[in-house]
């Protein structure tokens, strides 16, 4: 099981796994009663897959992981003839695992795309490392483990340095 939360968009946590079909035996589209021993967990759509084939599958919202996402904004502005405007932006996620077991959380977050030689985005700080995903532009995951009544946090910084007289597209403080 993974655990999978987009917390600039909502804190609700997503279970899901990653499964491979029998490499003789096809699996047919329709619903599914997942169980995890005897605890129901959730009824889903299995998808069609081909013999051997892998398959993600959703498991609904688990309530037992909390998490927070708290962000923190500073502009500056520095120089005179040619002045430019520095936008730091602080994020912080924290999750609670309410379980009696540890679990794997992926957390994604978002850097700013710049398409621009005007502007430069700097990432100045993330703890713990995390890594791009691939088939995401401008898309971060952090994989954490938590344990069973435990909470872990991740970090960053990044500023976007950019001549004062431009101004980003939806307001300098895109977050809120």
């Amino acid at each position: 099981l993974l655990w999978l939360v987009v917390p600039k968009i909502t804190c609700d946590v997503f279970r899901q796994t990653s499964l491979e079909s029998m490499p003789d035996l096809a699996v047919p589209t329709g619903p599914v009663d997942v169980y995890v021993g005897t605890d129901f967990l959730a009824t889903t759509l299995l998808p069609n897959v081909a013999p051997g084939g892998n398959f993600s599958l959703g498991l609904g919202v688990d309530q037992s992981i909390k998490v927070v996402r708290n962000t923190g904004f500073k502009e500056t502005t520095t120089g005179m003839m040619s002045s430019t405007s520095q936008l730091r932006h602080e994020a912080t996620v924290e999750a609670a695992n309410q379980l009696s077991r540890e679990i794997r959380l992926e957390v994604q977050e978002t850097l700013p795309l710049v398409d621009s030689n005007e502007i430069k985005l700097k990432l100045e700080s993330c703890e713990p490392q995390w890594e791009p995903v691939n088939e995401k532009p401008g898309v971060y995951r952090w994989i954490l483990r938590v344990p069973a009544g435990e909470s872990r946090r991740a970090t960053l910084a990044y500023s976007i340095e950019m001549p004062a007289k431009l101004e980003l597209v939806g307001g300098n403080r895109r977050e809120e």
